[in-house]
């Protein structure tokens, strides 16, 4: 490129914000499927964005921020594989098991009097969500085939506290077995919530995952790798940061003032990224 060329920029997931170095025009915000051009002077010109020209393939690994195998557990702290040190400590009764299918994985008992969970926010925080990114949470579970499945909603992973702060969720309805999730901006009239249309069979593993995407305001849950009904508006949620309250496995941070969020039944390959996955890096995770 010349001195005194243009610059042009396009954004295939996410947003970015664009300053121009000369001029005085102030910064834009590009989001999903936006491009712009910055001429030499330092104005800033919309156009079309041509996203075929680019590859839009990112590793799986790319935005993982913690990673739960459950394969080991020493003093009662279970390693977060992603290597960024997001250790879990075993709480209430939660137990690493041998499981016939899937080796090592985590058991609670779903039952309000244990507190069973998993705190992977005590060792080191869970990072805050920035401004304009999105996330993913995904899980394998097995949901206990009896009243010990969960109370109202089952939360698999759960990122900040209910009530007036951020939270970010995965979870399985009670009494649908739906997949589904809340996301909170400051407080309760900021929520979105978003459910399945298929249940899943209790004593059987399955692959549950929920993308949140501030960019598109658009969130869509996952079975087996498979989309769930139509995607949910996450508009009244806001691009601000998220700083989370506290992040658990297996019930709500807040379970002393929210005790109807436990999870009953064994959990495995818990990741948190912050980015959006496609669905065919949600399918990866699934035929892993």
């Amino acid at each position: 490129m010349a001195t005194g060329d243009p610059v042009t920029g396009h954004v295939g997931r996410g947003a970015v914000e664009v300053t121009a170095r000369r001029g005085e025009e102030a910064a834009r915000s590009l989001r999903e499927d936006e491009a712009l051009r910055v001429n030499p002077g330092g104005s800033l010109h919309s156009i079309d964005a041509k996203l075929d020209q680019f590859s839009m393939v990112l590793p799986v690994a790319r935005g993982l921020i913690g990673h739960w195998e459950f394969e080991s557990q020493t003093d009662g702290v279970t390693p977060d594989s992603s290597g960024n040190g997001h250790s879990g400590r075993l709480e209430g009764n939660a137990a690493i098991v041998s499981d016939a299918e899937r080796g090592k994985v985590l058991a609670l008992s779903g039952l309000r009097s244990s507190g069973d969970g998993v705190n992977i926010d005590a060792i080191r925080e869970i990072p805050t969500l920035l401004p304009h990114r999105g996330a993913t949470l995904a899980a394998w579970i097995k949901r206990n085939p009896d009243s010990s499945a969960g109370y109202e909603h089952g939360y698999i992973v759960a990122l900040g506290a209910s009530g007036d702060a951020p939270i970010m969720t995965l979870g399985v309805s009670k009494d649908s077995r739906r997949p589904m999730g809340f996301i909170e901006g400051d407080g309760d009239a900021d929520q979105a919530h978003v459910s399945g249309d298929t249940g899943l069979l209790d004593g059987e593993w399955t692959h549950l995952a929920v993308t949140y995407d501030r960019a598109a305001n658009q969130a869509i849950t996952y079975l087996n790798g498979v989309a769930q009904a139509t995607p949910a508006d996450i508009s009244a949620v806001g691009d601000g940061a998220l700083d989370w309250q506290g992040a658990t496995i297996g019930r709500n941070p807040d379970h002393l003032e929210r005790d109807d969020r436990f999870f009953g039944g064994r959990i495995d390959d818990v990741r948190i990224y912050d980015r959006v996955l496609s669905t065919a890096e949600i399918r990866a995770l699934v035929s892993e």
